[in-house]
């Protein structure tokens, strides 16, 4: 008895060495995908590569570890979906207008899909842990671009005075207090927001869902709120009327779809007067701009010309697209609308396995999910939702930031429409 343990010791500190090893990669993983927002070398190409890889190495360890999917031949199109997108801009690549530059936006798309399939791997517990991590950063991002606000925009300002660079638009968007840091623009902060909100609502609800005593306060109570009230603060400090306005608009189609009739009537009626009231404020101080550049009915004529733009490279090039990252300027290097600069860039293939993918998300049946875990899902289906709706007026989907945080929900999302539906 005494030798088989002694020989038995060594395989169970192997074993358990081996169950130790995903842990670790997925905490690595979790990590990269958390601090992504703060790491935006926008003029170090190697950089943002070296990332990139590092994350799809991540992903594909995963997922190999976790055996990758077991999925019935009627939901293996799913998997196929990315894929295909994957094969989409590949292909676009090679019949690029500038394919030297397409091969190095390529890395980007890839990461995307690599975090997709990784997501939709992990064990449920996992699933959870990544939502609640990528929620808990945000406020950390969240307090970041108040802090900016309260002091930096002031000495950016006093830099401009005294170096006297003539940027009236830079002086006006900094007197206007628009949070983005650490992103660029505000609507990518702004987008970036509106994915974890509501999951921290979601939180919020904990002692319902449990049917705790009214005066007990639970840590998953202080880490609603910790997400809630920066993000919230933040996101209106963004000014962006698009993020604001389809956080509303998802939070009122799950209402709706999911709650009861007893409730629907209370809480649409709530947040139709929250996003009135919201949305007027928000709007007066943009209406306050001195330059027209600023002014919100402005930015709407634009995004228009822009769609008109980008229908037209449609028509030209249909099939295989201009190729990644080879959107033409006009006004700007996007055209304000994810889908359709997607059709610009990878064609008719790219367009169809993107909204095919984004209709998977939509369509996850939260029903056998219970307890707390729904509560979380379903924070995230409406996060997910709004950023869906708000990339029909901005290109956030493309901008790796931002959209890799969508990415790895969209795959948790997508394996409960794998395990549930039949």
């Amino acid at each position: 008895m005494t030798e088989k343990r002694i020989f038995a010791t060594p395989a169970l500190q192997l074993k358990s060495a081996l169950n130790f090893i995903p842990l670790v990669i997925f905490t690595i993983f979790a990590v990269l995908l958390c601090l992504l927002p703060f790491f935006q070398p926008t003029a170090y190409l190697k950089e943002k590569i070296l990332y990139s890889l590092a994350i799809i190495t991540c992903s594909l360890t995963l997922f190999f570890l976790n055996h990758g999917l077991q999925v019935s031949s009627k939901r293996v199109h799913v998997i196929l979906a990315p894929l295909l997108l994957l094969f989409s801009i590949l292909l676009s690549t090679i019949f690029s207008n500038d394919p030297e530059y397409s091969v190095t936006e390529f890395y980007k798309y890839a990461s995307y899909v690599c975090v997709f399939l990784c997501a939709l791997s992990l064990p449920d517990k996992k699933k959870i842990i990544l939502i609640l991590a990528l929620a808990a950063t945000s406020a950390i991002v969240s307090i970041r671009a108040l802090q900016w606000v309260m002091f930096g925009a002031f000495k950016t300002l006093d830099i401009l005075a005294e170096q006297q660079i003539p940027w009236e638009f830079a002086r006006e968007y900094l007197n206007r207090g628009r949070a983005f840091v650490p992103f660029i623009f505000p609507s990518e902060l702004g987008s970036y927001l509106i994915l974890c909100i509501p999951v921290g609502v979601a939180l919020a609800l904990q002692n319902n869902a449990k049917k705790l005593p009214e005066n007990k306060f639970s840590f998953l109570n202080a880490l609603a709120l910790f997400i809630i009230i920066p993000d919230t603060l933040a996101l209106f400090c963004t000014q962006s009327l698009g993020a604001i306005i389809s956080l509303s608009l998802s939070a009122a189609i799950f209402i709706f779809f999911f709650k009861k009739r007893k409730m629907k009537f209370h809480l649409l009626s709530y947040l139709a007067v929250s996003i009135i009231a919201l949305t007027a404020v928000t709007f007066a101080f943009r209406n306050s701009a001195n330059l027209n550049l600023n002014l919100p009915l402005l930015s709407v004529t634009n995004r228009i010309s822009y769609w008109q733009n980008a229908l037209k490279l449609i028509g030209a090039h249909p099939l295989t697209g201009l190729g990644p990252g080879n959107y033409p300027f006009f006004k700007g290097f996007w055209a304000h609308n994810s889908y359709l600069q997607a059709w610009v860039e990878f064609g008719i293939l790219g367009i169809i396995s993107l909204i095919y993918m984004a209709v998977v998300t939509i369509k996850t049946d939260l029903d056998t999910v219970k307890g707390r875990d729904r509560l979380i899902l379903s924070g995230a289906w409406v996060g997910s939702l709004a950023f869906l709706i708000h990339n029909l007026v901005d290109s956030t989907i493309l901008w790796p930031a931002v959209s890799l945080q969508w990415w790895a929900i969209a795959g948790v999302l997508a394996s409960f429409f794998i395990k549930n539906k039949r």
